[in-house]
């Protein structure tokens, strides 16, 4: 009796193994869920790595306008907050926070807010400090433009994998081109 189930057992077990119709339906089924979520990932990363390139681009351009003027006022900064819209398309512009600020730094290289006006809502205090990097310190200029961008990027895929959103922090520091400083006298 156990012979004869031996022998049905290794009987079995070869025609298993020589039998190969429907083995591709079976590869494709183990491998189709690892592909979809390569595909997915690469996806989310390359709208990922274009939101942080965007918001890098809005720091860098606004930082320069800014940073090529000898006086500027409220409307003028506003109206270069405009300028985050066209930079962000086709991303949305609406999940792009930015900061302008303008920072002096006095000879212990501590920084100080002159002025700061954000795209929505108030921006630093004027006269309060500023933290400044060890690099920034050692700069000859004595006033700093400071642009800070916070891209929040949202995503039904991220939303259930991983977070809520993702947010992308970046700045960028220009030094005045035409002037010492830049003042703004309704900021």
């Amino acid at each position: 009796m156990i012979a004869t189930i031996s022998r049905r057992f290794r009987s079995a077990r070869r025609s298993f193994a020589a039998a190969n119709t429907g083995v591709a339906a079976i590869e494709c089924v183990m491998i189709l869920p690892l592909f979809v979520v390569l595909y997915l990932g690469m996806f989310e990363g390359s709208k990922i790595y274009e939101g942080a390139s965007k918001a890098n681009t809005a720091a860098e351009t606004i930082g320069d306008l800014v940073s090529r003027t000898r006086s500027i006022s409220s409307s003028e900064i506003n109206s270069i907050f405009e300028i985050s819209e066209a930079i962000m398309y086709p991303l949305n512009a609406s999940k792009l926070a930015v900061t302008i600020s303008a920072i002096e730094i006095d000879d212990e290289g501590k920084g100080k807010v002159a002025w700061s006006k954000k795209d929505s809502g108030a921006g630093f205090a004027k006269g309060s400090s500023y933290p400044l990097s060890d690099e920034l310190k050692q700069n000859p200029s004595k006033f700093l433009i400071i642009v800070d961008t916070r891209y929040t990027y949202e995503s039904p895929l991220i939303n259930t994998v991983i977070a809520s959103s993702l947010e992308i922090d970046r700045q960028f520091a220009s030094v005045p081109r035409l002037s010492e400083n830049i003042p703004c006298g309704d900021c």
